[in-house]
């Protein structure tokens, strides 16, 4: 490698903050390195009663997102997320699923409040 990519540490400098980047960096790492791997065995049904498996998402491009109720950042992406499944409407082969920690009751009664379209 380059000198370009290495960075020498000034002495002053909090280490905590070399330590976060150590470990954002080991993480981005460990999910690089999954890249292309096959996706765990799984089995979910949406709020509608639609059954996600391995099987039903092979060949699709499957994008996750987790969220929970409370969560403001969450709540705060859904008008984005939303545009991204309107750009991709007629593209049968990519599938937004959200994986939500709340119970069903909570999730349907949130969801009649805030427009989120992910399965």
């Amino acid at each position: 490698m380059s000198a370009a990519y290495f960075h020498k540490w000034n002495a002053k400098a909090d280490k905590s903050i070399a330590n976060t980047i150590r470990s954002e960096s080991l993480s981005y790492l460990k999910h690089y390195d999954m890249e292309g791997m096959e996706f765990p065995e799984f089995e979910i049904t949406d709020l509608n009663g639609n059954h996600y498996s391995n099987e039903s998402i092979k060949g699709k491009t499957t994008i996750l997102k987790t969220w929970f109720i409370n969560c403001k950042t969450c709540g705060a992406e859904f008008p984005e997320l939303n545009e991204l499944v309107d750009k991709h409407f007629d593209n049968y082969d990519i599938l937004f699923l959200s994986l939500a920690l709340d119970s069903k009751s909570a999730l349907k009664k949130f969801l009649n409040t805030q427009l989120f379209k992910w399965a």
